[in-house]
C-alpha cells in the first residue's frame, strides 16, 4: 500500500527545511563557520552514510541495487568540490526518501520514512553551513531543489 500523498509531501518539505535551518544557523554564528568547516564535512559524510545504511538495514539487503547505492555514496563522499557534492548528495537523498516510503514486509514504511526524513533534515544543517560561502541563498536552493523533484516524481511512478 502506497503512503498517503499529503503525508509524503509534508515529510518531504519538512526534511528539506533542514537546509534552511543550516543556513539560518550560519548567519547567526558566522565566526564559527571557518574553524568548524572540517567538522561540518565529517558530520555531513557520517550522516549521509547513516541514512544509506539505515535504509539498507530497515528495508532489506538486495545485492545489486544496494551495492550501486553504496558505491554512489562513496563516490559522493570523496568529491572535494562542495557545490558538486551537494548536488549529487541531494539527488541521492531524494532517492533514499522515496525508498523509505516503500512498504516492506518486515518494517512498515510509516516507521522507516520518518527516520530517513529526520536524517535528511539533520544533514541539511552542515550542508547549509558549508554552502553559505556562496552568499547567495537562492543559488543554494537551486542547487538542491532537485531533491524535491526527484522524490516527487518517484512517488507517482
Amino acid at each position: 500500500m502506497k503512503m498517503g500523498l499529503y503525508n509524503y509531501f509534508l515529510m518531504l518539505v519538512l526534511s528539506y527545511l533542514g537546509l534552511g535551518v543550516g543556513i539560518a544557523l550560519t548567519s547567526i554564528a558566522k565566526e564559527e563557520i571557518e574553524p568548524g568547516r572540517r567538522y561540518f564535512v565529517v558530520m555531513q559524510n557520517i550522516l549521509l552514510f547513516t541514512a544509506v545504511f539505515t535504509a539498507i538495514y530497515f528495508l532489506g539487503f538486495n545485492w545489486i541495487p544496494w551495492t550501486l547505492l553504496i558505491g554512489f555514496t562513496i563516490f559522493v563522499v570523496t568529491i572535494k568540490k562542495q557545490r558538486i557534492k551537494t548536488f549529487l548528495m541531494y539527488a541521492l537523498l531524494g532517492i533514499l526518501f522515496w525508498i523509505g516510503s516503500q512498504p516492506h514486509y518486515i518494517f512498515p514504511s510509516s516507521f522507516v520514512l520518518p527516520l530517513i526524513a529526520t536524517l535528511i533534515f539533520v544533514i541539511g544543517f552542515p550542508t547549509g553551513s558549508l554552502n553559505i560561502h556562496n552568499k547567495n541563498i537562492l543559488k543554494i536552493l537551486v542547487n538542491t531543489i532537485h531533491f524535491l523533484v526527484i522524490a516527487a516524481v518517484l512517488y507517482f511512478i
